[in-house]
Parts: structure tokens; C-alpha cells; sequence
């Protein structure tokens, strides 16, 4: 089975394009449409401490409660492929968006701090598109 962290599924018309990223070195944490994103590995190469790594989400959890979503970004991915893959596109040509997306494709892996079920496909979208 192959290495599933920091690869994501790009999405392109006809068919999504799978990537693979040597240099992923950070975490992406979801919280209320907001993305962010910490490294999980030093300058020096070796691996933050597990306390380190493990007090990120948790400070992010309890700075951001009250955070409106700055671009829910995440909701565009509910969308048909190839509507996203259009939509994806578009917002890569707009300067610093690249810089932005790769970070958030190449993550080792991305954690989601919401708090509440969701119990249905509308009630998913509603959650990343306006909390």
C-alpha cells in the first residue's frame, strides 16, 4: 500500500490527479473554515516533541472559537470534480493562492477541530462554508 501522507487527490476535468509530496514537513488543521497550518518537524530534522505537536490544535481550538471563516476554501470541495477542478484553478492564478494551496496539499495530514455531528451532506456544507 503506498505512502498515503502528504499526498492529496488534485482535482482536474476528467479525472483527479494524485501527488505526492517529499518535502511535507507540517500539519493542516481545519477549525470553523479556517486552515492552519504547523511544523511538525525542526529546522534540524528531527521531530518536534509529542507535547509540542499536541499543544498546537489545542491552542488553535481554544484562540479560535469565535473566528468567522476568513475564505471557506473547504466548501468548494464538496462541489461536482470538475466544477472544483474550474474553481481550483481559478483561485491559483490569483497571486500568494498557489503558495497557499500547496501548503495545504502537501500537509503529512490535516485534522479537523470541529465540534459538533453532522448528520447530513447539507448540514456538512453549512459547516464549512459559514462557521
Amino acid at each position: 500500500m503506498p505512502d498515503c501522507s502528504a499526498s492529496t487527490r488534485i482535482p482536474e476535468l476528467k479525472k483527479d490527479r494524485l501527488a505526492t509530496f517529499e518535502s511535507g514537513r507540517h500539519i493542516l488543521v481545519m477549525r470553523k473554515g479556517n486552515f492552519y497550518v504547523f511544523d511538525t518537524i525542526t529546522t534540524d530534522g528531527h521531530i518536534s516533541s509529542t507535547a509540542t505537536i499536541l499543544s498546537k490544535p489545542e491552542n488553535i481550538s481554544l484562540t479560535t472559537h469565535t473566528f468567522p471563516p476568513n475564505f471557506p476554501v473547504a466548501a468548494l470541495t464538496s462541489e461536482n470534480r470538475d466544477t472544483w477542478a474550474s474553481m481550483r484553478h481559478a483561485l491559483e492564478v490569483i497571486p500568494g493562492n498557489e503558495e497557499i494551496l500547496r501548503l495545504i496539499d502537501s500537509a503529512v495530514f490535516a485534522l479537523s477541530l470541529d465540534d459538533h455531528e453532522l448528520n447530513s451532506v447539507a448540514a456538512c456544507y453549512k459547516n464549512i462554508s459559514t462557521r
